[in-house]
Order: structure tokens, then sequence, then C-alpha cells
């Protein structure tokens, strides 16, 4: 009981002490207020930095929790090359420019998030030949110029996450790792299939898509790489199954749980109060079946203004299995589609109609897909030609093998007889 009374005791006369110094700083100056904290106190405060740190050991310049704009002197002092900048919190509203400072010839990595970027200038990363990992999340980025990662040849790591971005660059380097969830990408136009398929993991969660034919090719592409997830463990689920924002019945639903069928485009969205458009008779819209492949066809269409508002419903079946049609409804802006996952060298129908329904009419279209053929090497070509060269001559070939056989025969027969004579005629 009497710990406890003195140790309370204490308490109340500390607090007592610091109340009146309060107060008594109040009053006046306040440039003494640290000099009345403990310094234990002061000792567990983490303050920022105020210059960067390199280390020569590592080639590390480390600028992160300071305000950089302040510190751009520093580059002027380093003499060797740089292989990792990190400007992490740096209060930076604009990325450097590169291409000014030598030191940074050999970077390798740069690491500039938690930043107030609103944009990069297409050539910021001009002299980056060695860079493989750039990270730029948790930024203001609204925009990218369509190549500002192109001459990044050596990028294997890319993160814009927790951005603003609402489409994507249309030329980046084959990546491992792409990480441009939780932006405000709502749709993509299948011409950004280039850029996702051949990089290895890609993380697009927590973008508001809107779940429609237009993204339809989105999920067949998900489809594909869905198995990631259950092989790398290293992937946030959170950032790597997208969810739909709208329609209104898909809301919040992830990706994994949705079929391709759900991601469609209704009448009322292609029919968007657009009375004056309407398509007629003597509309010349014209649809075509172009690029036949083993695999797949691509259906192109010339877009008109007064077909704005509509959609191309597209049905394709094998000749003769019409009960099997798969349908697909994509917007006339598109252009183009391309039906996928067809078996080779086989016969399809094609049919067309608008959505909303017109008068307008399109005649079905047959087409026989190629025959995938292997590649086939010199030789094996060679030895195919003389083959077929040997089948369609065996009568020839035959009897000159014989007529050669006969001669020689007979050759051997006189040489022998020849031979037997002279010794017949020396022993006489």
């Amino acid at each position: 009981m009497f710990q406890l009374l003195k140790v309370t005791t204490v308490i109340l006369i500390y607090v007592l002490i610091i109340s009146m110094a309060t107060t008594a700083d109040n009053k006046g100056d306040n440039s003494g207020q640290l000099d009345d904290i403990p310094a234990d106190v002061i000792s567990n405060v983490v303050l920022p930095k105020t210059e960067c740190v390199y280390d020569l050991d590592s080639a590390v310049l480390n600028c992160s929790n300071t305000i950089f704009d302040a510190n751009l002197k520093v580059m002027n002092n380093i003499s060797d090359a740089i292989q990792v900048f990190d400007i992490t919190n740096a209060s930076l509203d604009r990325m450097i420019t590169f291409k000014d400072y030598q030191v940074f010839e050999m970077l390798e990595v740069l690491q500039a998030s938690y930043n107030n970027i609103k944009e990069l200038p297409e050539d910021i990363f001009d002299g980056l030949k060695y860079v493989e990992k750039i990270n730029l999340s948790h930024n203001n980025i609204t925009t990218l110029p369509a190549a500002v990662f192109a001459k990044l040849s050596d990028l294997k790591s890319l993160d814009l996450s927790y951005n603003f971005l609402t489409t994507l660059p249309t030329i980046i380097p084959m990546l491992e790792w792409f990480d441009v969830s939780y932006n405000q990408i709502k749709s993509l136009s299948e011409e950004f299939s280039s850029v996702l398929y051949p990089q290895r993991i890609v993380l697009i969660a927590g973008n508001p898509f809107i779940c429609d034919c237009k993204v339809a090719w989105l999920k067949e592409w998900f489809n594909t790489r869905i198995y990631l997830i259950k092989y790398s463990t290293h992937i946030d689920v959170n950032k790597f199954i997208p969810s739909c924002s709208k329609p209104d019945n898909l809301v919040d639903k992830r990706w994994d749980i949705l079929s391709d069928a759900d991601f469609q485009c209704s009448d009322e969205e292609s029919d968007k109060e657009n009375n004056g458009n309407a398509v007629d008779d003597d509309n010349d819209l014209k649809v075509s079946v172009v690029d036949i492949k083993s695999n797949s066809v691509t259906v192109k269409w010339q877009q008109y203004s007064k077909t704005s508002s509509y959609s191309l419903e597209i049905s394709i079946h094998r000749f003769g299995k019409s009960k099997d049609a798969k349908k697909t409804i994509i917007p006339l802006t598109a252009g183009s589609y391309k039906l996928k996952n067809l078996e080779q060298d086989s016969p399809y129908v094609i049919c067309f109609s608008l959505i909303p329904k017109t008068s307008v009419t399109f005649e079905c279209e047959e087409i026989m897909t190629s025959k995938l053929y292997k590649e086939t090497s010199k030789d094996s070509l060679l030895l195919e030609v003389m083959v077929k060269h040997i089948t369609e001559n065996i009568y020839q070939i035959v009897t000159l093998i014989l007529v050669l056989f006969v001669s020689l025969y007979y050759i051997l027969n006189k040489v022998n007889f020849d031979s037997n004579k002279n010794k017949e005629k020396s022993e006489t």
C-alpha cells in the first residue's frame, strides 16, 4: 500500500510540474520548450531526415523521408554510379530528369512511392539503360505517355498501384511483375491485349471495372492467369482478382466466380437516348470476316456516326450444329472483334445482327479455318521430295537396277572366263 501511494504521489508531482512549465511557455517565448522536455523522451522521437545518405559500398542513395528538392545539390557531390535510388516519401511533385545526372547511368532500382507525382514526361527515363525495378505506387499519376517505359529493355518489375490512372501505356517491355491495382480503370479496349498477354504476373484488382462486353476479352485473359494464385504464394489476392463496380447485378462480384457470359452489353446500354441515330435500310454498314487462321477469325466493320449507339451481335457455330451457337455482343465503336478457340480445318457459320433490332439484315458467312501445318526442316523436306520422286518412277528405277545387275554379272563372268583361259595356256 505504501509503495502504491509513493508512486501516485510522484506521478501527481510530475504532472503538476509539466502543467506549470506549459503555462509559463504559453505566456512567454516558445523557443525554450524543447529544453523542458526530458532527454529520454526526445531520444524516442523519430524526426524526418534533412539530407540524403549515400552508401558507397552498396551504391545506394537513400533520400527517403526527406524534402528532396532541397537535396538536389547532393548529385553534384557523388562521383560513383548509383545503383539504387530511394526517394520514397520525399515530397516530390515531379520526377527528376535522369539524363541530366551521369551518376544514374548504372541505376537498377528506383523507389519513388508515397509522393505527389502527377505526371511523367515521355523522356523522363532516358539515360536509364539497366533499370530493372521501378516503384511509383501511392502517387497522384492520372495519365502516362504511351511509350514512357518503351526504352527500358531490362525492366522486370513495374509498380503503378494506388494512383489515378484510367488507362495503361500502350508500349511496355515484357515484365515479370506489373502492378496497376487500385487505380481508376473502368474499361480497357482489346488493343491492350498486346500489352497484358506478354506479362508474367499482372495485378489489376481494385479498379472500378464496368463488367460489360467491352471488357469480356479482359475476363478471358484473366481466366488464363487464375492458376497463378495457387502456385505463387507472394501474390496478394486482393490485388490480383478484380471485381465489378457496374452493372448493378454484378456490383462487388469477383471475377473468379463470374462466367464469361456475365459480361454482356444490354439493349438499354446500347440505346443511349439517341433516337436521331436510327439505322435504316439505306445504311451502308458493312461487316466482313478477315484474317482466317487455324483457331481464330477476325470480324471487322466500318464505324459510322449513324451507328455509334448500336452494338453488333456475332453468332458462330460449326456447320450443321446451329444449336451450339455462341453469341457475343460488341459495341460498334470497337470496329473489330476476334473470335478465338476455334477448331482447325473446320467449317463454321458466322451470323450478325444489330442491337437494338432494326430492319437492317446481314447475310451469314461460311468460312473454313485453315489447317495447322507443322514447321518442316530442310532435311525432312528433301527426304519427302526424294521419296515422292522414287515412288512416281519406281518401274524405271527397277528396270535400271536389273540392267545394271545383269551387265555387272556378265562382266564378272567374262573376266573369270578370260582369267581361266589364260591360266590353262600358261600351264600347257
